[in-house]
């Protein structure tokens, strides 16, 4: 599978130089190992919003037991204190989210990304 950065929806305004992805299915799971590099970053063509990986190779479940937290590794990826990635409900996309000290949650946004973040993650999710 090709996991890649989105914002607002899409990929416009970003490119990609690398976007790899491994993954094994047992029964209704699927294990994977993702790495997604950016290699620009046009803010002009850019669709502003949240910041998401998609392209997962299957879509999680549709229920409240399907979200899923991924182990990751970032770079170039501003964000307040500690930064999180997980599944989204019935997509094939995970959201990257900062948690402050305070345990104040948000999604991450164009802004806090640049034209050589990299995020490389390993998550199991449950799927149909």
């Amino acid at each position: 599978f090709s996991p890649v950065f989105h914002t607002g929806g899409g990929v416009n305004g970003l490119t990609h130089d690398y976007s790899l992805g491994t993954y094994i299915r047992v029964g209704n799971r699927v294990i994977l190992n993702g790495f997604a590099s950016l290699s620009g970053k046009d803010g002009g063509s850019i669709i502003g919003g949240n910041v998401t990986i998609a392209g997962l190779p299957f879509a999680t479940t549709n229920n409240a037991n399907s979200y899923s937290a991924a182990g990751i590794r970032i770079q170039n990826i501003s964000f307040a204190d500690q930064c999180s990635l997980a599944t989204v409900q019935n997509t094939s996309t995970m959201d990257l989210r900062e948690i402050t000290n305070s345990g104040s949650v948000t999604t991450l946004t164009d802004g806090n990304i640049a034209s050589n973040s990299y995020i490389m993650f390993n998550v199991s999710y449950p799927i149909s």
